[in-house]
């Protein structure tokens, strides 16, 4: 019967995909609760197996399978994070596949497909934020409304990204969202073409549907925790002007914070006052781990202060943006940073 056909790929693919989440947890993470729980989840879905009325493996045929062959997709992977989602995956759309077929055989099939899928939503969840995200942020640029509705605009960023832009920001204060969505989704195709983060700035909503590296949340933007909930793997920055905010935010699980400004600046009205390049000093003596990128004011001049107070990188805008040559900037910025860490 081809509907055991079904229900024995559906097994194997997820206590596949689960077991190499156990070794995630076991071998990658040393946590030994999320170890267990993913071998219990896995001697679960072996007991579904158990309670079926016929054995699914008398009708394997691996040989004459047409889905056996690897994607391009399939071939690599950049890192444990890309693991531990790709295989969560996997691992869940099996037990989807169960939950239906199942119901042609049997309601426990499906009730149990169903909970072993919503516990692995959860575990899935706990394991990355454990994994801390992958990003360089040596050299991250911000859009403003001034520079975006400049007709040069895309010209300008594209060559920006070519010259060592390592991580960049849709921030856009004056536009609807309809808008937003357009210039978003045509920023991050350039992002992708030249291997740059693409982050949005406030909105979840909008980073969702663009299917955004990350989001850059202000103070007083929606809350970290909520955001991860609802933005699982991915990376979420946060703002800081002082030192009480940034150990909140750190605290409070931030994949980096965006300190400043650091030195006055005139990009945006409302700063907050300068704080200085000594409260990122004290920031990284307290939290080596947790990356700090400077924010405000900073120009080429000032990058070595910054850097060798300790920031993982510095935020720009008018720096790059209001330069005669904004590709020129980029490079220059890029290599001072890597004369300053050395």
């Amino acid at each position: 019967m081809e509907i055991y056909r079904i229900i024995d790929v559906n097994l194997n693919r997820a206590r596949e995909g689960i077991r190499v989440l156990e070794e995630v947890a076991r071998f990658g993470l040393a946590n030994r609760k999320l170890f267990e729980e993913f071998k219990h989840l896995r001697h679960f879905i072996k007991e579904i197996e158990k309670s079926l009325a016929g054995n699914p493996l008398w009708y394997r045929d691996a040989q004459n399978d047409p889905g056996q062959e690897l994607s391009s997709e399939e071939m690599a992977r950049n890192n444990l994070r890309e693991v531990v989602l790709a295989n969560a995956k996997r691992a869940q759309e099996s037990l989807r596949v169960l939950e239906e077929f199942g119901k042609l055989l049997d309601a426990a099939i499906v009730l149990n497909a169903k909970k072993a899928r919503f516990l692995l939503y959860e575990l899935e969840k706990e394991v990355l934020t454990l994994i801390k995200p992958s990003v360089d942020l040596t050299l991250y640029v911000l859009t403003d409304d001034a520079y975006l509705n400049e007709e040069k605009f895309w010209r300008v960023v594209e060559d920006c990204l070519k010259n060592g832009v390592t991580a960049f920001q849709y921030r856009a204060k004056g536009k609807k969202g309809a808008e937003m969505y357009r210039e978003g989704l045509r920023l991050k195709e350039l992002c992708a073409k030249y291997g740059v983060s693409f982050f949005v700035n406030d909105r979840l909503d909008l980073g969702l549907a663009l299917n955004a590296d990350g989001v850059h949340l202000g103070q007083e933007d929606l809350l970290l925790e909520v955001a991860r909930k609802h933005f699982p793997g991915k990376i979420i920055g946060l703002s800081a002007t002082n030192y009480e905010e940034g150990v909140l935010g750190i605290k409070a699980g931030a994949d980096y914070l965006g300190l400043g400004p650091i030195f006055p600046t005139s990009t945006k009205e409302d700063a907050a006052p300068p704080c200085g390049v000594e409260v990122i000093q004290k920031l990284k003596e307290e939290f080596p781990n947790s990356p700090v990128i400077a924010i405000g004011g900073i120009d080429r001049e000032k990058v070595f202060e910054v850097i060798r107070a300790g920031a993982d990188g510095i935020a720009v805008i008018s720096a790059v943006f209001g330069a005669e040559s904004p590709a020129r900037a980029v490079y220059e910025l890029r290599e001072t940073i890597i004369r300053a860490r050395e």
